[in-house]
């Protein structure tokens, strides 16, 4: 009996491994058919992807305005794909007039870049066209205020600063500009009754100094003074802008509003009425007083008080 067991045994054993061996032929032969299956599939599937992977393409002219990036964003599209389609390298600039390739299924898009280029140029036109309005104002010597305007936007545009757009239209600090509103500037001052505005002149001559011409006039309170201390300071002989003076010679004091206002400043030759030749500014008065002028008498304090105080009209 086990003998026969043994056999049995050797017998069982023979057959496992006979179809072990008969399985492992079987997926061999499986995997060698997949195998084949896959090279005679393979190469029509390559050519598939080579079709899809050739889009059709359509031509766009680079007009005035255009670059890489707006093309990009207008087609929708990535800037890099944009360069490798057309071939082009990171120090390669686009000029007007040529032409690129463009994904024909995308093509449609670049009408929004016409219009963008159409609102930009509107854009351009309407520019020029305020600052040509804006120059021919200032020429004229006003300016109209527009919405968003302020006094110091508006000092900026002119050269003129906030003090001096207040004082010549007379705007307090409390007071608003308003849209519309027309602002008067340095140049554009006009006469009135009674009023100390600047008047402009066509080169008149006087003949006591027929070799100057005067274009302005205005009118001012005229006095005289001395070089005495009671009338100046600790240094009589001594004016501003430190210059030295004496007597005989023919200047005048003026006030800080007409430096600031007419730019009579330091060295401006000026015609007095009813007095002969022509003086000329060398000194500075007190900030306290307005629109006048002082006279230098010299030491002469009689003819300084015969003078007294009067208006008189100021030509320069």
């Amino acid at each position: 009996t086990p003998s026969l067991n043994i056999q049995t045994d050797k017998s069982t054993r023979v057959k496992q491994s006979e179809q072990v061996k008969e399985s492992s032929t079987v997926v061999t032969k499986q995997k060698s058919e997949a195998s084949q299956k896959r090279k005679e599939v393979s190469p029509n599937v390559t050519k598939v992807v080579k079709r899809v992977q050739k889009p059709k393409l359509a031509n766009y002219r680079v007009k005035k305005g255009d670059t890489l990036s707006t093309i990009a964003v207008a087609l929708g599209m990535p800037l890099k794909e944009l360069k490798s389609l057309n071939k082009i390298d990171k120090k390669f600039t686009i000029k007007v007039g040529q032409t690129l390739k463009v994904p024909l299924r995308l093509a449609k898009n670049l009408k929004k870049l016409e219009e963008e280029r159409v609102k930009r140029e509107k854009r351009i036109a309407l520019k020029k066209e305020k600052e040509k309005k804006l120059k021919a104002q200032l020429k004229k010597g006003f300016y109209i205020v527009k919405k968003g305007d302020s006094l110091s936007k508006i000092a900026k545009i002119t050269n003129l600063s906030i003090t001096q757009l207040r004082e010549y239209n007379r705007i307090a600090r409390s007071k608003k500009i308003k849209v519309g509103q027309k602002l008067l500037l340095k140049e554009q001052r006009v006469a009135r009754k009674g009023s100390r505005s600047l008047n402009y002149l066509k080169n008149i001559k006087f003949k006591h100094a027929p070799q100057l011409k005067f274009k302005r006039k205005i009118r001012v309170v005229a006095t005289a003074y001395t070089s005495h201390r009671n009338q100046t300071d600790r240094t009589p002989f001594l004016a501003a802008w430190n210059n030295r003076i004496r007597p005989g010679m023919k200047i005048i004091a003026v006030s800080v509003d007409l430096i600031r206002r007419y730019g009579l400043t330091n060295g401006v030759k000026v015609k007095i009425t009813g007095l002969p030749g022509y003086y000329v500014v060398r000194d500075k008065m007190n900030k306290r007083l307005r629109n006048h002028i002082d006279i230098y008498m010299g030491i002469n304090k009689r003819k300084a008080l015969r003078w007294g105080r009067r208006r008189v009209a100021l030509y320069w």
